[in-house]
């Protein structure tokens, strides 16, 4: 398990999920494609194996 912490600083371009959501998914494929994005900070759940299988199964 990794556990990471910060300061919460409000001048950060920070992207917060919640839960795993549709958005969250699209966010985690656009990642694993190479995708870039502009955010300084991304917080939320982590793909494990398990879940890296069906992302893996729903980019194919």
């Amino acid at each position: 398990m990794n556990v990471y912490s910060y300061t919460k600083d409000d001048s950060l371009n920070a992207l917060v999920f919640n839960e795993m959501t549709d958005e969250w998914l699209d966010f985690v494929v656009d990642c694993r494609r190479g995708k870039t994005h502009n955010y300084d900070c991304v917080e939320g759940p982590m793909a494990d194996d398990t879940i890296w299988n069906f992302v893996d199964d729903f980019v194919r």
